[in-house]
């Protein structure tokens, strides 16, 4: 309620989980699968992506349009 949309800060990258882990969404396994992530945009321009899962549902997000290594 009243909220607005924001500019994304600059960050340089975080890790979601680590490999052997599975992330779960509502008491759910994501079930992450290479191909299936979601570049975040801002006026046309790419501001985050995210790597390919590994090991399970691993993931790095990075900010800028170059895809991060996934988490080792």
């Amino acid at each position: 309620m009243g909220g607005r949309v924001t500019t994304l800060a600059h960050y340089a990258s975080a890790t979601f989980g680590y490999p052997g882990a599975v992330l779960t969404a509502n008491g759910n396994d994501t079930v992450l699968v290479g191909g299936t992530g979601g570049e975040l945009e801002q006026s046309g321009a790419v501001v985050s992506v995210p790597s390919s899962p590994t090991g399970g549902d691993a993931f790095t997000c990075a900010y800028g349009s170059t895809v991060p290594n996934s988490p080792a």
